[in-house]
């Protein structure tokens, strides 16, 4: 409970081996961690050409070429380094395995406290487009978010237009 170095460094290797390393390492530390990008990417075909996705992958291949290149050296190695680099690891780790996918349309939104916390605003990360929102989901779903957004009378005419042409206008 006193020793915060080895807890931290137990705690960043941990979560660097299951965010970094595709191999079946040991671990006295019984804790599970599940990177989310493959679930992202089954539900956003066009998050790898997201800006966050993007920053996501730099700071991957930072670490990446920071850590030692012997995965097996990474405990040994985070307990040598400052308290903010295994901060800094910890933080990447658990941004890599946030998810924040809703199932279903209506569901209390699980992660509006992180994103709360975080100030986080969808639109400095993501951008409406046909490829990554607007193709996905149905015309009624679309025409609803026009009437929200820019009211009833816009609404009225994209709900007589076939999808294809509501999701050009919209």
């Amino acid at each position: 409970l006193t020793n915060r170095r080895v807890s931290l460094a137990v705690l960043a290797d941990k979560m660097a081996r299951a965010t970094l390393d595709d191999g079946y390492h040991a671990s006295p530390l019984k804790i599970s961690l599940t990177q989310s990008r493959s679930k992202l990417q089954q539900n956003a075909p066009t998050l790898a050409a997201s800006r966050a996705a993007l920053a996501l992958d730099a700071e991957r291949k930072a670490w990446l070429e920071r850590l030692p290149q012997d995965s097996d050296t990474w405990f040994a190695w985070l307990l040598g380094q400052p308290q903010e680099t295994v901060l800094s690891l910890i933080v990447f780790a658990t941004a890599s395995c946030v998810d924040a996918v809703e199932a279903r349309s209506g569901n209390a939104p699980q992660a509006a406290p992180l994103a709360h916390a975080l100030s986080l605003d969808m639109a400095d990360w993501w951008a409406v487009t046909p490829e990554s929102y607007l193709d996905l989901v149905p015309k009624a779903k679309l025409v609803d978010m026009v009437m929200e957004i820019a009211g009833v009378q816009a609404a009225g005419v994209l709900a007589k237009m076939k999808k294809p042409e509501a999701v050009i206008c919209a």
